[in-house]
């Protein structure tokens, strides 16, 4: 697998306070890759606003100022299958 394109790519995020639209510059990323995307959590942690905790098949990407969950990635098939949490 390969990178084919770079470029920003702008998230929409539901956080407890609404809306939290993040932009992650610079990104690589396969379009229709396995009908997935694949998330880089270096371009999260370069914003300085998340952390990420894993336990028992369960990543969870949180907001440093409130711990409140943005992302979940559940482990299924051998990888990480991430949902929005709405």
């Amino acid at each position: 697998m390969h990178a084919m394109h770079q470029g920003n790519v702008v998230l929409s995020l539901e956080v407890p306070t609404g809306v939290l639209s993040l932009t992650l510059i610079d990104v690589l990323y396969v379009p229709n890759w396995n009908e997935a995307y694949l998330i880089s959590w270096r371009k999260f942690d370069e914003t300085g606003l998340f952390y990420m905790f894993g336990k028992d098949g369960i990543i969870s990407v949180q907001m440093n100022s409130d711990d409140s969950v943005v992302l979940q990635a559940t482990l299924e098939y051998g990888a990480y299958q991430v949902f929005p949490i709405i």
